[in-house]
């Protein structure tokens, strides 16, 4: 009975170890008492620190830790001892090379009969790749703003024949406030004229149906002189409902420009 027992928690081990190795998780177990830290093998590869069979205690933990987060994952786990908060935090790394890696960490805190704190077990992942992908849609969505924000067109996106959202350009455009034009058919800001022709385009756009995806017409401003202008269209997902994203661009100075030549 007790060899069964034992092959079953070897087996328990063995899987226990290809599902953490499958998730790229690193395991670890620290005596609180002693000062004895026990890393499986993955964290010494996430760590990037040579496992050299000897026991290793806390210290080494933090000499592998970026020096900008020492102080905080040294109280992190000084809060999690006390029982103030669960351990979860993340943090950076310094590996041999000077490469930095970003790590998530979690952790349990085991307490003796009288509630000090024992044993501290819990895992670390590698989270470099997420944290750069993040950083590199933040700079993207920042990049972008700058462009909707800083363009020379008018940008605006119209759902249920409403417009959504209108940049500073086109606020300019139109000579409204963005909560004016929050409360207008899109179509009052075209010329009467070209409002049916306008309205099949965007109808056929949103059924998926051929129309133009880039025309003139003329923006009739609030208080303003009649405007020549292009639009370009695209159907986009806002609100996860579809709609029009237009961006349109005044072409005063184009049609004067044609008209002399004439």
């Amino acid at each position: 009975e007790r060899k069964l027992t034992e092959q079953k928690l070897s087996i328990l081990a063995e899987r226990l170890s290809l599902a953490t190795q499958a998730a790229h998780l690193g395991v670890w177990d620290w005596d609180v008492v002693n000062d004895i830290l026990v890393w499986d093998e993955n964290v010494y590869v996430l760590f990037d620190v040579d496992n050299k069979g000897e026991s290793i205690n806390f210290k080494v933990w933090k000499a592998c830790l970026h020096p900008g987060d020492i102080e905080k994952v040294d109280r992190e786990v000084q809060a999690a001892l006390a029982g103030d908060k669960d351990f979860n935090t993340s943090f950076r790394i310094i590996q041999r090379d000077r490469s930095i890696r970003h790590m998530s960490g979690r952790a349990i805190v085991h307490r003796s009969n009288n509630g000090e704190p024992v044993r501290m077990v819990g895992i670390i992942r590698d989270i470099t790749d997420q944290i750069n992908s993040e950083t590199a849609l933040k700079n993207s969505e920042a990049k972008y703003a700058t462009l909707v924000e800083k363009g020379n067109d008018g940008i605006v996106i119209l759902q249920d024949n409403v417009i959504m959202f209108a940049n500073t350009r086109m606020i300019h455009l139109t000579n409204c406030s963005l909560e004016e034009l929050q409360t207008k058919h899109f179509l009052e800001f075209i010329v009467p004229e070209d409002r049916e022709r306008i309205s099949g385009y965007y109808q056929k756009q949103l059924a998926g149906k051929k129309a133009p995806t880039s025309y003139e017409t003329a923006l009739q401003p609030v208080a303003k002189m009649v405007m020549p202008v292009e639009i370009s269209v695209t159907v986009i997902e806002y609100e996860r409902k579809f709609a029009i994203m237009a961006i349109i661009r005044d072409i005063t100075e184009r049609k004067k420009a044609e008209e002399e030549v004439r």
